[in-house]
């Protein structure tokens, strides 16, 4: 289904993401609720909740791959996706809600499958969920995961997060979970299951994204493996092909997603950086991409208050949006 632009009355054929926010003011429920209605009247395709942290060290220790520095700096408390989700899914009608990106390590992989299944029920199947291995060792260690098998939890538990949405009697022996003669409820109101967009830039994350992934959901600004530009975009892209031919599927079946962090509606004409620049340069940037096979793009919006962020997002969905 084509996203609709109430101000203009036209299609475009890329979906775009609004980024909520995940702590300071603009959090607060009023404003969040104020949030996630604007972005369904501008004809946003799905409210993005970013940020995924059960609890924070006060010194950091592990390097962040998603800055050239390595330092984390946004420390501040994060809300649960899940149940963000589900408040502004209670607020809404139409628009899709996506995990960007849930650390699924983290968790019991039949907790974490009962609680993305009522966001889908209660959503009545609007539900994206975005996953990946996540980074902070720090973390890994206060919650009593094993950082170094990461990788390992996060192919088995996406397994089961399928089986058990998708099965009627389901069973399962791996190395970490073992279970069968089990009943599982709620059931998902998409079929087989909520697409699953695996996140990470890695040929890993490649990899997991071809072979158990419904998308692939890379984020702009990892220094290791850059996609910073529509070149380094469409090698990516031919590796993931290549890894989905091998595992037995067709292109059709991942679709390509991309989150510019530096992404910035601004005056410039000549900018060289992607999704920077007037609007004439982004709506550039976005048909280039659509043109490689990205079908979804997630942007921030968020500013130092209510008032302002509106009248950014009205602004992209004016001079952006109603262009495509």
């Amino acid at each position: 289904m084509r996203t609709f632009i109430e101000i203009s009355g036209e299609k475009h054929n890329l979906k775009f993401g609004f980024c909520l926010p995940h702590d300071g003011e603009l959090s607060k429920p009023d404003k969040m609720t104020v949030l996630a209605t604007h972005a369904e009247r501008l004809g946003f395709d799905t409210l993005v909740e970013p940020s995924d942290h059960i609890v924070m060290p006060n010194k950091i220790n592990t390097t962040y791959p998603y800055s050239t520095s390595g330092e984390y700096t946004d420390t501040t408390e994060d809300l649960d996706q899940s149940t963000t989700l589900s408040f502004v899914a209670a607020k809404t009608e139409k628009i899709r809600l996506m995990t960007g990106i849930a650390v699924i390590p983290y968790r019991n992989p039949l907790a974490m499958a009962n609680t993305l299944a009522t966001v889908d029920y209660l959503s009545s199947g609007r539900l994206d969920v975005g996953a990946g291995v996540g980074w902070m060792k720090d973390e890994f260690d206060l919650l009593r995961v094993p950082y170094d098998q990461r990788g390992e939890l996060m192919d088995e538990y996406l397994r089961i997060l399928k089986m058990i949405w998708s099965e009627k009697n389901p069973s399962f022996s791996g190395k970490y979970f073992q279970f069968s003669n089990v009943h599982f409820s709620p059931k998902v109101v998409q079929k087989p299951h909520p697409p699953i967009w695996v996140g990470g830039e890695s040929p890993r994350a490649i990899r997991r994204a071809a072979e158990l992934g419904n998308g692939w959901f890379p984020i702009d600004s990892n220094p290791k493996f850059p996609l910073s530009n529509s070149s380094e975009m469409a090698e990516a892209i031919t590796r993931l092909r290549h890894q989905i031919k091998k595992a037995g599927r067709s292109t059709g079946d991942v679709r390509i997603g991309y989150l510019p962090q530096n992404f910035e509606l601004n005056d410039l004409q000549d900018s060289k950086k992607l999704f920077v620049g007037n609007s004439r340069k982004i709506i550039a940037d976005v048909k280039q991409f659509e043109t490689l096979g990205v079908s979804f793009l997630a942007l921030g919006f968020l500013r130092e208050n209510l008032e302002k962020t509106k009248a950014y997002s009205e602004k992209f969905a004016r001079e952006v949006l109603s262009k495509l």
